[in-house]
C-alpha cells in the first residue's frame, strides 16, 4: 500500500517523495506494522486486517513534517525522525506546506503511544527530543541501549551522531560519531569519472550517460557486536563501536536502507533493488512480544 495523503491523488502526485519509508512490526505476535508515512505526514498504525489509524500526526499543534524511520525502545518507547523529504516538490526546489520549523528526533512514551492504538486517535504526547539535525534519517540503539545512532542525510552535513540515552528516555551529549564529507567527495568524484567513460566509450552525443548518486547517511542498524552498518556513500558501511570504519559493502547503486533477518542475512534496498547477503553476525535484538 502506498504511503497515502493528507489530500488526493493529484496533490500527493505533486510531490517527489509521497510514499511510506520506515516502518517497524508493533510487536512479534503479529503482522501489525508503525509506518512512517510521507504522504500522510504521520506515523501510523497499519493492522494486519487492513485497516490503520494515526498514531502521530502534529507537534504542539503544526503537522509533522514528513516522518522517515522509527525504532522501539525495550520499554515500548517509541522513537522517530522527521525531516522534510516528504514536502518537496517534483523537482526537489521547494517545501510545499512546512508547518514546522525544524528536523526533529521525537518520542513517544509508551502509555501514549498504547493509547493512541487503542482509541484509534493520534497521541498529543509527542516530546521533541532533538533539534540539532538538519535531515535526521535513520536511527537505531546500542546493544544495551544506552545509545542512539542518527544519520543526517543532507550532502552539505552528512554525519552521523551519537547521543546517551537517559534513564527516563531522553537524549544527552550528542557528539558526531561518523563524519562521511570526505567519503561523499570520494564517491563524487568516482560517479562522476564513471560518467564520463560511459560518454566516451559510447562517442555520441545522444546517449546519455546518468550520474550515479553518491550516497548519504540514511538506514542505520547494529549488530550483537556494537558494530554500526549504516548506507552512505558508495553503499553500506561497517563501523566499530568507537566509530571507525572497518568494512564497507560497495554497490554501483545509491543505498537507502538495511535490515538484519534472524537467519544471518542481511537486506539492503538500493534503488530499484532488493538485495540479501550472507553476513557472519546477528543483530543486536529480537523484538519482544509485550507491546501492545
Amino acid at each position: 500500500e502506498n504511503g497515502g495523503c493528507i489530500q488526493d491523488k493529484e496533490y500527493c502526485d505533486s510531490f517527489f517523495m509521497p510514499g511510506a519509508n520506515g516502518l517497524i512490526r508493533k510487536d512479534s505476535t503479529s503482522l501489525d506494522l508503525i509506518v512512517c508515512q510521507h504522504g500522510e505526514r504521520a506515523v501510523t498504525l497499519f493492522r494486519e486486517n487492513g485497516t490503520r489509524s494515526a498514531i502521530a500526526t502534529h507537534f504542539k499543534g503544526k503537522r509533522l513534517n514528513s516522518p522517515n524511520d522509527v525504532v522501539f525502545s525495550p520499554d515500548g518507547h517509541l522513537y522517530f525522525t522527521d525531516p522534510p523529504f516528504g514536502l518537496y516538490n517534483k523537482n526537489k526546489s521547494t517545501l510545499i506546506g512546512q508547518e514546522l520549523p525544524l528536523s526533529g528526533i521525537y518520542f513517544i512514551a509508551r502509555d501514549f503511544l498504547q493509547n493512541a492504538i487503542s482509541i484509534g486517535n493520534a497521541t498529543e504526547g509527542i516530546i521533541l527530543l532533538d533539534k540539532s539535525m538538519t535531515r535526521p534519517n535513520g536511527l537505531a540503539f546500542s546493544p544495551d541501549y544506552s545509545k542512539l545512532y542518527v544519520s543526517n542525510c543532507d550532502v552539505n552535513d552528512p554525519i552521523i551522531k551519537v547521543f546517551d540515552v537517559s534513564s527516563n528516555g531522553a537524549l544527552l551529549n550528542s557528539k558526531v560519531f561518523y563524519n562521511m564529507s570526505e567519503l561523499y567527495h570520494q564517491e563524487t568524484l568516482i560517479a562522476n569519472s564513471e560518467a564520463n567513460e560511459c560518454q566516451t566509450a559510447h562517442d555520441d552525443a545522444s546517449t546519455s550517460c546518468p550520474i550515479r548518486k553518491a550516497g548519504c547517511p540514511d538506514g542505520l542498524k547494529v549488530d550483537i557486536h556494537g558494530n554500526v552498518f549504516a548506507t552512505g556513500p558508495g553503499g553500506v558501511l561497517v563501523f566499530n563501536q568507537d566509530g571507525k570504519l572497518i568494512g564497507r559493502f560497495r554497490l554501483n547503486k545509491e543505498a537507502s536502507n538495511i535490515a538484519f533477518g534472524e537467519d544471518g542475512r542481511i537486506y539492503i534496498t538500493a534503488e530499484d533493488l532488493l538485495i540479501r547477503l550472507w553476513i557472519k553476525t546477528k543483530p543486536a535484538r529480537i523484538i519482544k512480544s509485550n507491546r501492545k
